[in-house]
């Protein structure tokens, strides 16, 4: 697979967005290449896999340099990708999201942010598959929509080794100084509780990216020095995001002021670090779990702010130390970059279309009585699948499926040699699905065999293999098995319940089915295929059986391939 990955800004120092340069790095590690386009870029350590683009925006480029520069990579890089990632900016997805639909380039798009924008229900329209970090990380309405939490780097981020004993109790927040993040309730909370001869002290890290923000900087400022605690509150200005976690190591509390609505990756950062937290934004109700009543207040509200502060400033010190230990197992199990990276591209290789061509009539048969058998609800287990093949929408019932392969490239959720004995516990799962597979397993007993073991009481076994077809690889082709060939084998494996079905229409179509690959066009096969299933069906069905009725030209005697259901 090959990636088009467009962002903000690729710098490895950068205070805020350093994190995408080493999500693009974890991806590196999955896809053959990734091509960047950001609107600015810094400090660049990648493999050599991936090459980064600018817009111009470190140069003080126009927009209308940012928009040429924009359409043409996109079109001189076009044979370079054939997956668009966009990375929480909507208007890329905007002014790409026509070229890359008539290009069938399928676009992906992370977006985790409270707001609802039109401009995003314009993006959704256009993509194919939208990520985000919580269940309110994203509030469209939309079937695109797929949680994958956070990636934060927990080797990055973790608890330090020795705490500072008999320093002053400290508060740590980061971000953007922005009114939206509300430090101007961090301010009057410190007052208060200095008011109340509580030592502590406030760093509050982050710097102003507008001049708007440079004016409610100098503001916060005045307000510190008019209240007295320029000894209480420190403006540390950006860090890197490669040296932030020594800054939330050696605090006692991390505090989240901003009323967003979406996760924000500092406060996980912090988790990681073992400091506990303290924040009113709605999207950790769905992380916390049992700490939320502790560790969240009501927005805006100074006097429950200061109460949760006071609380968590009364624990002893192994009590916090204990509730940062979960509060970091919460990240490492739920919000790990190497977990999201997986995660995101597993979805992303499902959503890649495999190259088409045309159906061939079996594959249609064998389709078409996948699609006619009783649901299949709960876990299923696809033996040899890929997720990109088609037939897992045609396969009805409320289920799960999980794709077993040899392959990785194949979207697989397990990768293992299927004639080995499976890593999975007996009666595991309600249902089996092999398609295609039994003619290139050498040791074909020993996948129906497993596969009995791990199926629950009453689940089924459904799937097909060919018969009169050509030899074909994925890797080799080993056998062609009859009816009998095909009950005798699953009686073996400790199967009763066992129905076998001949998949064809008769000797014309079988005909047509071993010339298949010299009718072009693909209209041409179309219409040779209709001719022949015509044949079959007057001069077989309607002629020969009337005056022959064990005629030898009919599917029962020439079929394509057999479509098997098997009970346990």
């Amino acid at each position: 697979m090959r990636l088009l990955f467009l962002c903000e800004k690729m710098d490895a120092n950068d205070d805020v967005l350093a994190f995408t340069h080493r999500w693009v790095a974890e991806l590196s590690q999955y896809v053959d290449t990734v091509t960047v386009v950001c609107l600015s870029k810094g400090a660049i350590d990648l493999p050599d896999t991936v090459t980064v683009h600018s817009l111009g925006k470190e140069d003080g480029a126009s927009r209308f340099t940012y928009l040429r520069r924009l359409y043409s990579y996109i079109w001189k890089y076009r044979k370079d990708y054939d997956q668009v990632y966009v990375h929480m900016i909507v208007e890329y997805v905007l002014l790409g999201g026509f070229l890359w639909k008539l290009m069938r380039k399928p676009i992906a798009l992370w977006y985790a942010h409270g707001h609802v924008s039109p401009r995003l229900r314009l993006a959704e329209i256009l993509v194919n598959i939208i990520f985000t970090s919580t269940p309110k990380g994203c509030r469209l309405d939309s079937k695109k929509i797929r949680v994958l939490h956070q990636g934060i780097d927990i080797k990055q981020f973790t608890p330090r080794l020795e705490s500072e004993s008999g320093q002053v109790f400290t508060l740590v927040t980061v971000g953007r100084i922005s009114p939206v993040k509300g430090y101007g309730l961090m301010i009057h909370a410190v007052d208060v509780l200095k008011q109340k001869g509580i030592e502590l002290r406030a760093d509050i890290i982050g710097a102003p990216g507008t001049p708007s923000q440079e004016i409610y900087l100098e503001e916060l400022k005045h307000a510190v020095r008019n209240m007295g605690l320029d000894q209480h509150i420190s403006f540390v200005g950006s860090v890197p995001n490669k040296d932030l976690a020594e800054h939330l190591q050696k605090a006692d509390l991390f505090v989240n002021m901003s009323t967003t609505g979406s996760l924000d990756k500092a406060i996980l950062e912090a988790m990681a670090c073992g400091t506990p937290i303290l924040t009113c934004n709605d999207a950790l109700v769905d992380v916390l779990g049992s700490h939320t009543e502790k560790l969240m207040y009501e927005k805006n509200n100074v006097s429950a702010f200061v109460q949760k502060i006071e609380e968590i400033y009364t624990l002893s010190k192994n009590e916090r130390t204990a509730l940062g230990v979960h509060l970091r197992d919460i990240v490492v199990k739920q919000h790990s970059v190497t977990a999201l990276i997986k995660k995101i591209f597993t979805h992303i290789q499902k959503n890649t279309p495999m190259k088409k061509s045309p159906m061939s009539l079996l594959r249609r048969l064998e389709y078409d009585a996948l699609s006619k058998i009783e649901s299949i609800n709960g876990k299923v287990l696809d033996l040899g699948g890929d997720r990109r093949s088609g037939y897992h929408e045609r396969m009805k019932g409320e289920h799960d499926i999980f794709v077993v392969n040899i392959n990785p490239d194949t979207g697989c959720d397990l990768c293992f040699d299927i004639q080995q004995p499976f890593p999975m516990e007996d009666g595991s799962y309600d249902g089996i699905v092999c398609m295609n597979v039994l003619e290139h397993i050498f040791d074909y007993q020993t996948v129906l065999n497993e596969g009995f073991r791990v199926l629950k009481s009453g689940g089924r076994f459904v799937g097909c293999t060919p018969f009169l077809f050509h030899v074909h690889g994925s890797p080799d082709d080993y056998f062609r098995y009859t009816g009998s060939a095909l009950k005798k084998m699953f009686e073996r494996a400790g199967f009763t319940d066992i129905h076998i079905h001949e998949l064809g229409t008769g000797v014309f179509s079988t005909r047509f089915q071993l010339q298949f690959g010299l009718y072009r066009p693909r209209f041409v096969k179309r219409i040779a295929e209709k001719i022949h299933l015509v044949l079959d069906y007057l001069l077989i069905k309607k002629f020969l059986t009337r005056i022959r009725p064990s005629n030898h030209l009919s599917e029962k005697h020439v079929p394509l391939g057999y479509f098997f259901i098997a009970k346990k």
